[in-house]
């Protein structure tokens, strides 16, 4: 298994103050990245743009990635218009140019950008991991950030597209390696 870690648009913009369980998972992927760096391991980091007409967009504030998970010199980084990570960018040439065959999936949101790289990971032959805790969204709808987090990684995700880890089993699996 040769993994990489990829955070997914934890941009000031997307990580807002509504995230469900935001300090937990913040936190969370910030202890994995310090743990994936000693290991120096690949780290990915995917931005999105939603355009010059959006608070999103290039450049602007919101489109930073949080300081507490600022990139190091060499982390890649990439940035996308779409919900796959996949789409549309060069993510899949990195990966395959790396030998990377793995997967450790982190950021926001649940519902839309995590749901739709973890498919199309899986699609694309990557083994996907996602360390608990460390994706969430917010309320949307009628559906709180709570009950999307939960429903998509014990309901659509565990058992059919990623492997959905316990951060310390996680840890003391990569090790190992």
């Amino acid at each position: 298994m040769k993994a990489a870690l990829i955070i997914v648009d934890v941009q000031t913009g997307v990580a807002v103050k509504d995230i469900y369980n935001r300090e937990q998972v913040l936190g969370n992927i910030a202890d994995l990245l310090a743990f994936c760096r000693e290991l120096q391991l690949d780290i990915i980091y995917i931005r999105h743009d939603d355009g010059p007409e959006s608070d999103l967009t290039i450049g602007s504030d919101a489109w930073q990635i949080v300081p507490l998970l600022k990139p190091a010199p060499g982390e890649m980084i990439f940035d996308k218009k779409y919900n796959s990570m996949f789409y549309k960018t060069a993510v899949r040439g990195y990966l395959s140019d790396r030998g990377i065959d793995t997967i450790l999936l982190t950021g926001l949101q649940t519902e839309y950008c995590i749901d739709a790289s973890c498919k199309a990971g899986f699609e694309h032959g990557y083994r996907v991991i996602i360390p608990e805790d460390t994706t969430s969204t917010r309320d949307n709808g009628t559906f709180s950030g709570r009950q999307l987090h939960e429903f998509f990684t014990y309901k659509i995700w565990q058992g059919r597209y990623p492997e959905v880890v316990p951060l310390t089993a996680l840890k003391k699996r990569l090790a190992v390696q």
